[in-house]
């Protein structure tokens, strides 16, 4: 929640740091016992799911970007929230085959990420991630759904690179690409998808 500067004292998130690296626990489950009384994890879970099955590594088990922290006076419990989305889909790196639960060593600056790392050490997290990224493929993920969006919004944009002198991005002796690269794009997001998914769906299956 909102708190004047004036007198937050930042006890909360203070109490959050020390459940989630502050404490030696006696099982995973206590761990998570304990991080469920102060922190929504199932929204945490969700995110995670997202940004695997999209090759997203600009965020926070890869690079610590990118997300925000918001403690819901409602629930008592901290809301994870991600934001800058932009380099989904192996911008920021990262191949098809890319492992569903992440590398024990990540693939860009951070070192230390106790939260994703803890949260996977706890079997029914494991197993509710990936029971989300099944849904997310049987729904959204997969090549009719993301090739009909994907090219919907290329032939909603294109017209607009066209008019008048056109854009500089795209026309012009200094274009950072050409109109074949923009035209081509959005068949390259929808290959990804579908070699994504379906290599996410073969190791869900295999266990």
């Amino acid at each position: 929640m909102y708190k004047d500067p004036a007198e937050a004292d930042y006890s909360d998130i203070i109490h959050l740091c020390y459940v989630i690296d502050g404490v030696e626990y006696a099982s995973p489950e206590e761990f998570a016992a304990a991080l469920e009384q102060v922190f929504n994890v199932d929204g945490y879970l969700r995110y995670l799911a997202v940004i695997f099955l999209t090759l997203n590594f600009d965020q926070y088990p890869d690079t610590g970007n990118n997300y925000y922290l918001y403690h819901d006076p409602g629930s008592d419990k901290f809301e994870w929230v991600a934001w800058d989305m932009g380099n989904s889909w192996g911008m920021f790196g990262g191949d098809y085959d890319y492992p569903i639960f992440g590398q024990e060593q990540s693939i860009g600056p951070l070192q230390y990420r106790p939260l994703f790392t803890n949260v996977f050490e706890v079997e029914e997290y494991r197993q509710t991630y990936q029971a989300y990224l099944d849904l997310l493929i049987r729904h959204y993920f997969n090549e009719e759904q993301i090739g009909a969006q994907a090219q919907a919004w290329h032939d909603l944009v294109r017209p607009y690179l066209l008019q008048g002198d056109g854009d500089k991005m795209y026309l012009g002796d200094t274009a950072q690409s050409s109109l074949e690269e923009f035209d081509s794009a959005w068949q390259q997001v929808v290959d990804l998808t579908a070699q994504r998914a379906e290599y996410v769906q073969g190791v869900l299956q295999s266990k």
